[in-house]
């Protein structure tokens, strides 16, 4: 019988290797936890056939009928695809996915109405995600089933963001932490009205935002209130994570020089400035050798 492994086991002296073991171990257990079903949300097909249903609560109704893993596949290629408002529970473990950026036809747009609610989802793979919604899409009360932690993906290339007035995911009860992962080039976009993206509103709760691979988490997206704490963590030196945030901070967990970087007066570069602490020390660096007319001592 298979076991997984205990991701805390191996010490590593490199984080950004103890995070790929951990995301290792969990693709493990997902690939183990037996075959997945895979589900088909296709606005404008001709009526429910096998697993493609052209309405979302047709789908949401057949995703509660299975147990565990499973695929919903967003295919925008008719229609575009919109959730409406609802409380959509989908049960078990589910894994969103739009098109692979290797099929070049960009990533499937999924839109959230307002007051759309969306729980039991826990990856979302090769999306355009964005919230019209005045309330919250997701919050960390809805999986109070997962124990003291929560985590939730943002993969291959999937970008996440709110044109209405509220966050797409704020902690509230639950889950005493609560991950986002970014891989894979996915970003989290600066909100169009809302104050951020991704909010812990919660003192009980904590929220972590996990950067990896060559991620972004663009300015004010994220948000923390009073004594409710949220964090960016940049994993390793290819993912950015503007400064600029509400009452959140940027922890590095590798290399702290790519932490993202906005001058106080821009005019004091020349265009562009730099984008990372790295780039705005190097250039420091070589004015300075500049005009003292060699290397600094």
């Amino acid at each position: 019988m298979f076991r997984q492994l205990d991701p805390a086991a191996p010490v590593f002296g490199d984080k950004q290797f103890a995070a790929l073991w951990i995301e290792l171990q969990r693709r493990i257990a997902v690939n183990f936890a037996g075959s997945a079903s895979v589900l088909v949300f296709r606005p404008g097909s001709s009526g429910a056939a096998g697993n493609v249903f052209p309405t979302w609560p047709a789908l949401v109704a057949s995703a509660q009928a299975v147990q565990g893993l499973k695929w919903i596949v967003v295919d925008d290629t008719i229609e575009p695809c919109v959730v409406p408002a609802g409380q959509w529970k989908l049960g078990g473990y589910s894994i969103m996915v739009g098109r692979p950026p290797a099929l070049g036809a960009g990533r499937a747009l999924l839109t959230f109405q307002d007051l759309a609610k969306l729980v039991d989802v826990f990856e979302f793979v090769a999306l355009d995600l964005t919230s019209e919604s005045s309330e919250q899409v997701m919050e960390s009360g809805d999986y109070a089933g997962m124990g003291e932690a929560v985590e939730f993906w943002l993969r291959m290339g999937t970008s996440l963001t709110t044109t209405g007035t509220s966050y797409f995911f704020r902690t509230s009860s639950g889950p005493s932490n609560s991950t986002w992962w970014l891989t894979e080039d996915s970003t989290v976009v600066t909100p169009a009205q809302s104050a951020s993206v991704l909010a812990a509103i919660s003192r009980s709760t904590s929220l972590k935002v996990m950067a990896g691979d060559v991620s972004v988490v663009e300015r004010l997206t994220l948000e923390g209130q009073g004594n409710a704490p949220c964090i960016g963590v940049i994993v390793n030196s290819g993912a950015l994570i503007d400064p600029n945030q509400t009452r959140s901070g940027v922890t590095l967990a590798e290399d702290a020089l790519r932490e993202g970087y906005a001058p106080g007066n821009a005019g004091n570069w020349k265009d562009p400035p730099p984008a990372n602490q790295q780039e705005a020390f190097d250039r420091i660096a070589a004015a300075v050798a500049g005009l003292l007319g060699g290397t600094i001592p």
